[in-house]
């Protein structure tokens, strides 16, 4: 691949580089290495496209793709400051989803907010991130070359299905949190559940980056502090 020979997908809100990539390699009709290696993407640097996909290397990915001088950009500040392990299978890019979120996207994609190990549910729906398809119990990963997966070779190119056997990632049964029993939470964690949407994903929260001491119990109330007797 020495030229774009089709249109480039415009990144979506909070995309992952890696769901991007998928996207990409699929509309020019190439492998996902093909592309990478167009784009300047160093392979030999690791696997995880979503860590090697700033500041030099987005500017060239930018400048190749003719994409905007902000593509990236939160991801880039969220990849920056995110300091909590993101989840990997043997060194690929590894997903959590919610199912209600790609439920309501015309063309469904992966988020980054998808990535950290730590992060147990969605901060829209407050419903709990699945982590492996309902379907195959497969893990969800990118980027692949969705042409060459079972569900490309059934005629599914979105990334809304699950890439070894079709299932419809969106049409898995979400489940909501009870914030009475499963615990801890941190209070921030509890709002968000009991108002799904309080504060919406392009927020920019890592809920997960949140002190230990903030974790409390809704059962027990916050204990009063005595003034203490002098002699």
């Amino acid at each position: 691949m020495s030229v774009l020979l089709f249109g480039v997908p415009a990144p979506l809100p909070f995309e992952a580089p890696s769901s991007w990539l998928s996207r990409l390699a699929l509309a020019q009709g190439c492998k996902v290495e093909e592309a990478k290696r167009f784009l300047g993407v160093p392979s030999r640097e690791g696997r995880d496209v979503d860590r090697l996909v700033r500041g030099a290397v987005l500017a060239v990915v930018r400048q190749r793709c003719n994409l905007p001088a902000h593509a990236f950009a939160e991801v880039e500040r969220f990849m920056d400051a995110a300091p909590e392990r993101l989840w990997c299978a043997s060194g690929w890019p590894r997903f959590h989803y919610c199912p209600l979120c790609l439920s309501g996207r015309p063309t469904a994609y992966l988020d980054v907010h998808w990535r950290p190990l730590s992060r147990r549910y969605c901060l829209v729906h407050g419903c709990l991130l699945e982590n492996r398809c309902q379907g195959c119990q497969g893990s969800v990963t990118g980027p692949g070359d969705t042409i060459r997966t079972h569900a490309g070779r059934e005629g599914h190119g979105s990334l809304g299905r699950c890439q070894r056997c079709c299932f419809n990632l969106a049409s898995a049964s979400p489940r909501f949190i009870d914030p009475l029993r499963a615990l801890p939470f941190t209070q921030l964690e509890l709002r968000l559940i009991q108002k799904p949407g309080l504060i919406p994903i392009h927020g920019g929260l890592a809920l997960d980056t949140l002190p230990v001491n903030m974790i409390t119990d809704p059962h027990k109330r916050p204990r009063r502090s005595t003034p203490s007797r002098s002699p």
